[in-house]
């Protein structure tokens, strides 16, 4: 069952524990991998801005180095939606800083894969905007 499998791998990645949220993104690559279209749930995709671990930025930090470490098993597997990574990696970036960071670590490693590039461009422009919006609303105090 979908539905059921989903909740369950959101349930399994909203765990609070280091050990429970590796754990989760391990099954990503083990034997009993989750289906492609599942990956993005242990990696904080779909939680969104608001979410109580999309705000925790040990969360984010730590599903971020986890990418790092197994990029080129995960890209592997999930060809050729590789690039799709840079984007779960730009989940909640908003900062110039971070866009160029996020081009700095990204271009080479999908400069090979199909729609990469294009990918990787589309994860950038997802930032600049938070970072001027970010700007422009930076005097406002909220009462």
């Amino acid at each position: 069952d979908a539905t059921l499998r989903s909740q369950l791998l959101s349930a399994a990645a909203g765990a609070r524990q280091p050990e429970l949220q590796e754990r989760s993104r391990s099954l990503l690559l083990g034997p009993d991998a989750v289906r492609i279209n599942e990956i993005g749930l242990p990696l904080g995709e779909g939680r969104g801005r608001g979410s109580e671990l999309a705000e925790d930025a040990a969360v984010r930090q730590a599903a971020r180095a986890w990418i790092d470490t197994h990029f080129d098993a995960l890209a592997a597997r999930m060809a050729p939606y590789g690039g799709w990574l840079a984007k779960v990696y730009a989940n909640d970036l908003c900062s110039t800083a971070d866009a160029d960071a996020l081009q700095a670590r990204f271009t080479e490693r999908l400069r090979q894969l199909e729609g990469g590039p294009r990918t990787l461009a589309q994860a950038v422009e997802g930032v600049r905007p938070c970072t001027a919006l970010q700007a422009r609303h930076r005097h406002w105090q909220l009462p």
